[in-house]
């Protein structure tokens, strides 16, 4: 994972997406569904999806990262807050605003 996280630092979205993909199919392989380290794989990728603008793409990821996140951590845990904020960002690029609006009313009760 690590060096899909390297490549899409240095903006090489091709060898990211080669190595995040390579890692997921293991990890999907030898870990349990609502294993943290899938969480945190699903969340580079939907960032990698994000970057180049494949916004359903990227939401897809993020969904996963979401679910498995909602599974194992408190409700009010920061995580969520950026998972959230983040999935706003998203409904709101693709103009559907009343799911952008849900997640951003769901970040701020976490922040209240």
């Amino acid at each position: 994972m690590n060096m899909g996280i390297l490549y899409s630092g240095k903006l090489d979205f091709i060898k990211s997406e080669e190595f995040f993909t390579k890692c997921l199919e293991i990890q999907e392989r030898i870990l349990p569904p609502f294993h943290p380290n899938l969480a945190k794989l699903y969340m580079n990728m939907g960032a990698l999806y994000k970057k180049k603008t494949y916004y359903m793409k990227s939401q897809q990821f993020y969904t996963k990262c979401l679910e498995i996140q909602e599974q194992i951590l408190p409700p009010l845990h920061p995580n969520l807050t950026a998972l959230y904020m983040i999935m706003g960002d998203l409904y709101y690029k693709k103009k559907d605003y009343t799911k952008s609006d849900e997640f951003y009313s769901k970040c701020h009760k976490i922040k209240e």
